[in-house]
């Protein structure tokens, strides 16, 4: 019978998984060295994602807060306008006719005298202030037949002015640019009238 060739050193023989299998050995740790390097590449690739998780978790979180501190600061602003009437002049660049009306805030909604007689209801508006100190209010109206209106205006501290976008139908809008001619005077009690 033939015998398997040995190594100096190999008692054993290689086929006989002796004390010198010199091969056998490092196939175990080449096996075993894969497997480590395997499982640490591994679980760097999961700390890492666990790490990109929990940074995209605080980035919302900062988001999250800082959108609710800019909606506390936007219930704390100042409303100079609620509780005030102004006398404006409307001009259409399509019309040569100026026209009168009266914007009236009150309780956080704004209304117009002539927009009233359209249907249009009360409607809450939005305020905020541009970084050179002016407010600026906004507000969109509709009535029972589907049309609105865009308000979007300016107060300095003693005039109002803005533009009104009057959509009439799918193919009628009208913009308007108002100024204050007067600021009244308002009573506390029935305002909306």
């Amino acid at each position: 019978m033939n015998q398997a060739p040995t190594i100096k050193g190999d008692e054993g023989g290689f086929r006989k998984g002796g004390k010198g299998d010199f091969r056998k050995r490092l196939g175990y740790f080449g096996v075993a060295s894969l497997i480590l390097l395997f499982t640490f590449i591994y679980s760097s690739y999961r700390s890492e994602k666990k790490m990109n998780l929990a940074r995209t978790q605080i980035d919302l979180l900062q988001k999250e807060l800082e959108l609710a501190e800019k909606s506390l600061q936007l219930a704390q602003v100042p409303d100079y306008l609620d509780g005030s009437r102004w006398l404006v002049t409307l001009k259409s660049s399509s019309d040569a006719e100026a026209i009168k009306d009266e914007i009236i805030f009150k309780e956080k909604k704004v209304i117009s005298k002539n927009l009233t007689k359209k249907g249009f209801s009360p409607t809450k508006y939005s305020v905020s202030f541009k970084e050179n100190g002016l407010m600026v209010w906004e507000s969109i109206q509709t009535n029972q037949q589907g049309q609105t209106v865009n308000w979007y205006g300016i107060y300095d501290g003693s005039t109002i002015k803005g533009i009104l976008s009057e959509n009439i139908g799918s193919s009628n809008e009208r913009i308007f640019s108002f100024v204050s001619v007067k600021k009244k005077l308002t009573e506390s009690k029935n305002l909306m009238s």
